[in-house]
């Protein structure tokens, strides 16, 4: 779907679907049209009026876009909230990582305990594979690869 395809069928949808379009749009604003203000107010709509999955994918991509516009204080607190998330999945690993990235030094340590705790689980995440160098990272490799 084009662009402008994707803006008529996110005037005219409803529920979940346009909550599913809202987010492809808000990523066309955040990382091709790089305004990450209005960006983060499609995500944090999303956000709001959204449980589960596309909720918690909304609330970390609202965390991605506050880091873009400089607002780092309000990114952790974005992350913090889904980092605690229980049972964990990927969305909370991702946070999680974000954390580590920006967070001061008792924010990184916190996460990279909860990363590490979330690593020795039985029934972890597919995300902490990432970090791991495990069959999620080697099958995102053999896409590019392949290219």
């Amino acid at each position: 779907m084009d662009r402008s395809s994707l803006q008529q069928a996110l005037k005219l949808a409803r529920g979940n679907e346009r909550a599913e379009l809202a987010l492809k749009e808000a990523l066309h604003l955040l990382i091709e049209d790089k305004h990450a203000a209005a960006a983060a107010e499609m995500f944090k709509e999303v956000a709001e009026s959204h449980q589960g999955d596309l909720g918690k994918q909304a609330r970390l991509l609202l965390g991605h876009a506050y880091r873009a516009q400089g607002k780092r204080r309000t990114a952790i607190f974005t992350y913090q909230r889904l980092a605690r998330a229980e049972p964990a999945d990927d969305t909370t690993v991702m946070a999680l990582i974000a954390l580590v990235e920006i967070g001061d030094a008792t924010v990184a340590k916190v996460a990279s305990e909860r990363l590490q705790a979330l690593r020795n689980e039985a029934d972890r995440p597919a995300a902490i594979d990432l970090l791991d160098g495990g069959d999620a990272l080697a099958s995102i490799e053999k896409i590019y690869t392949d290219e």
